[in-house]
C-alpha cells in the first residue's frame, strides 16, 4: 500500500505539524497523537507571531478569525488562515497557513495542511487534508479519511470519489466506467426519444385510418 503512505500522499514541508508524522508510515497512525502534539507545539510557538487566546488555543496574529467562530482547544490556527462566520472547531485541530475554514464548517481531530480550503457547511473529523486540498460545499469527511495534496472534491455525495493530480489506477478505472455509463445513458435517451416519435407516428396513422 505504498500509495497510501505518508510520503506518497503529503508534502510535509507544507504543514506546521511535520514532526507529528515522524515515525509513522500511514496517516491514520497520527490521529490519536494530534491532541498531545498540539499542546506541546503550542508552547513553543513564537510570541511575536502567535497569541494563546485561551487555554491551549493558539491563534496567529495574522490569522483572520470571525467573532462568531467558536474554537475549543487544543487548536492551532496558523498564519494568514481564515476561520469564517459560525465555524465550529471542536478541538484537536491544526489549521494550516493560508487555509480557509468556511461558514458553518465543523472540525474535529484534524490536520489541515497549508492552503487547504473547506469553504462552507463542511464537516471534517478524524482526518488529514493535504497541501491545497479543496472541498466543495456541504461535504462530510470523517473516520480516518486521508486526502492527498491538491485534492479537489467536487461530487454532490459525501462518500464521493476524489480527483487529484496524483491519480491512482483505481481512479483512472473509475473515470473509464463513468464515461461508459454516460454513453449508455445517452444511448438510452436517444432510443426513448425515437420510441416516442414512433408512437406519435403510429397514433397519427390510426387516426387517419379511422377518418
Amino acid at each position: 500500500m505504498k500509495e497510501l503512505q505518508i510520503n506518497s500522499l503529503y508534502t510535509l514541508e507544507e504543514t506546521i505539524a511535520a514532526d507529528l508524522f515522524e515515525g509513522a508510515t500511514y496517516p491514520w497512525e497520527v490521529l490519536p497523537k494530534i491532541k498531545d502534539f498540539i499542546i506541546a507545539l503550542g508552547k513553543t510557538l513564537p510570541a511575536d507571531k502567535f497569541d494563546e487566546v485561551k487555554e491551549n488555543v493558539w491563534l496567529a496574529k495574522s490569522a483572520n478569525v470571525y467573532p462568531t467562530a467558536h474554537i475549543n482547544g487544543p487548536a492551532i490556527i496558523d498564519e494568514d488562515a481564515e476561520v469564517r462566520h459560525c465555524a465550529f472547531i471542536r478541538g484537536n485541530a491544526i489549521v494550516g497557513e493560508g487555509a480557509v475554514v468556511g461558514n458553518s464548517t465543523e472540525l474535529k481531530n484534524v490536520v489541515l495542511f497549508n492552503r487547504v480550503q473547506v469553504p462552507h457547511y463542511n464537516y471534517v473529523g478524524d482526518s488529514v487534508l493535504g497541501f491545497r486540498a479543496h472541498m466543495a460545499e456541504d461535504r462530510t469527511v470523517y473516520q480516518n479519511t486521508q486526502c492527498p495534496d491538491r485534492l479537489i472534491e467536487h461530487r454532490r455525495r459525501a462518500d464521493a470519489h476524489i480527483v487529484a493530480d496524483k491519480e491512482s489506477a483505481d481512479i483512472q478505472h473509475l473515470r473509464k466506467r463513468r464515461a461508459k455509463h454516460r454513453l449508455f445513458r445517452k444511448a438510452q435517451q436517444t432510443l426513448l426519444e425515437r420510441m416516442i416519435q414512433l408512437d406519435r407516428t403510429v397514433a397519427i396513422e390510426m387516426i387517419l385510418l379511422i377518418i
